[in-house]
Formats: structure tokens, C-alpha cells, sequence
């Protein structure tokens, strides 16, 4: 837990989680690109085919007017699926020319990046889980993961998403819960206003307490261990019994056999211990 856990934590709670909650699987954020690059540069390949055929137009060749035709229907459709692409990237965005187009793709590559980083760490949160002594705490902080986790996911849809800062997805933890007022504090105010749930999350979590969704719990782990070794203790009395249980093992196989011995009081055979005034028949 950092040593901010006193600063009093902005805004409400939201406790609970919803059920079935799906981000998508941890990529590459560094090499990703946004679908409207992809369109294009399909669109930039498909323009250089026509420029040949135009080229070969102007020379005066022969152009099979069939494939000519089917190109240029493949050129229109391309720059309506990059519009499009665009549009349902950022549905105000503006261009008139072909440099503009390229700073906006630039622009939504770079929110591309960003949304995808936000996603991964919300795929981690959501495999996770935290393991406490108190059900009660464990509780609480599974309440503030899926606080931070719903709020992770609507950054994400937004047009403009904020930068999530720090390390990838598989380091974010570690290196949130190590955060100290006194040395990161514009750092920590930037988490705090663009990640309010997130930060309530980190700043309330000790870093033992987490475990990833391919790591089973440290406490579930020694549950198990605890219950096979008493599986073994119980096994190794049956077969390796003490000293002691074998003398009331003894004693209990001889009450059984001579019972009415135990009631007279005989302990043994030939006589021994026979009461006074006893004899034998003959």
C-alpha cells in the first residue's frame, strides 16, 4: 500500500462489479495501428494501380476497359470505407486535402495506442483477483477493481481517450503501488484526475495482495498444502499406528474375546487371579 493511503479519496464508491465484464486480450500497443491506417494504405495501393492505367491511357495503349472499370469501382469503394473509417473514429473531424488526412490518421493512431493500453490493463484487472485474511477487505478491494475496471473501459470509448501513464498492462501494478506523494506527485495528480477509480484502487492495494489470473493465490495454495499434509498425517497413523494405540488395540480385542474373565476379575489363564473359594471342576 502506498504511503498516500491518508489523502482522502475523490469522489463516491462504487461497489460491486458487473457480470460478464469483456475487454479484449493484451496486443502490442507499441506496433498497433488504428483501422484507419490500414484502409489507407489499401486505398494508397489501389490509387498506384490506376495511376499506371491512366498512365497507359495517356500513352495512348491499348486498356482492357473491363479491368479499367473494375479498378476504379475498387478505388471509389476504398475511399468511402476510409471515410467512413475516419468518421467512426472521430465523427467531427475535418479535411480538405491529403496532408490533412495524414496529420488526422497520425492523430487517431496515436489515440489508438492509447485506447489499447487502457484496454490491457483492464484485461489484466479483470483476470485478477486479491487475496486478504479479512473476507471483508478482500471484499472491499474487489469492489474498487471493478470500479477501476468500468471506468477504465468508458475511457476508452471516449473519442479523445486521456493517456494512462506509466509502464505497459503487465508492469502497471507493481509500479503504481510503488508511487510515493513526496516523488511523484505531478504523476499522481495526473492519475488522480484522469483515473479517479483506478487511483482509489492502487492507492488502497498492498502489491502481495494481488494475483494474476494464470497465478493461483498464495493463501488458496497453502490451504491445499495445509490439507494434503494432513491427508498424509492421517494416512501414515493408519498404517504406522503409535505404542499407545496398540495397547488399547490390545485390550480392546481381549475385552472382546473374554468378557466374562473381565467381570470375575480373571486377568489371566491357569488360575491366576481366581477368587478365593474357586475350583476347578474334577
Amino acid at each position: 500500500m502506498r504511503q498516500r493511503k491518508q489523502r482522502p479519496a475523490q469522489g463516491g464508491e462504487i461497489s460491486g462489479g458487473p457480470e460478464g465484464t469483456r475487454v479484449k486480450t493484451m496486443e502490442d500497443t507499441e506496433s498497433r495501428r488504428s483501422v484507419v491506417t490500414e484502409t489507407m494504405q489499401s486505398l494508397a495501393t489501389q490509387a498506384s494501380e490506376w495511376r499506371e492505367r491512366i498512365d497507359q491511357l495517356e500513352a495512348g495503349q491499348v486498356v482492357d476497359r473491363g479491368a479499367a472499370l473494375a479498378s476504379l469501382m475498387r478505388l471509389l469503394d476504398l475511399s468511402q470505407n476510409l471515410r467512413d473509417a475516419v468518421l467512426s473514429e472521430d465523427s467531427s473531424a475535418i479535411w480538405r486535402s491529403k496532408d490533412e488526412l495524414h496529420g488526422l490518421v497520425a492523430r487517431l493512431d496515436d489515440a489508438a495506442v492509447k485506447r489499447q493500453k487502457i484496454l490491457d490493463l483492464a484485461a489484466r484487472l479483470t483476470a485478477g483477483t486479491v487475496t486478504h485474511r479479512r473476507e471483508r477487505t478482500r471484499e472491499e478491494r474487489l469492489a474498487e477493481r471493478d470500479a477501476a475496471v468500468r471506468e477504465l473501459m468508458e475511457k476508452s470509448a471516449q473519442s479523445h481517450a486521456p493517456e494512462l501513464p506509466g509502464p505497459m498492462a503487465d508492469k502497471w501494478l507493481e509500479w503504481a503501488c510503488s508511487l510515493d506523494d513526496t516523488t511523484a506527485g505531478e504523476v499522481l495528480a495526473s492519475l488522480n484526475r484522469e483515473f479517479p477509480r483506478l487511483d482509489d484502487f492502487v492507492r488502497q492495494l498492498e502489491i502481495e495482495m494481488w494475483h494474476d489470473g494464470d497465478r493461483q493465490p498464495r493463501s488458496r495454495c497453502n490451504r491445499a498444502a495445509r490439507q494434503v499434509r494432513r491427508a498424509r498425517a492421517a494416512r501414515s497413523a493408519q498404517l504406522h499406528p503409535s505404542r499407545r494405540a496398540r495397547r488399547r488395540a490390545r485390550r480392546a480385542r481381549k475385552a472382546r474375546h473374554h468378557p466374562a474373565d473381565r467381570r470375575s476379575g480373571i486377568v489371566g489363564a491357569g488360575g491366576a487371579g481366581r477368587p478365593e473359594g474357586f475350583f476347578s471342576a474334577g
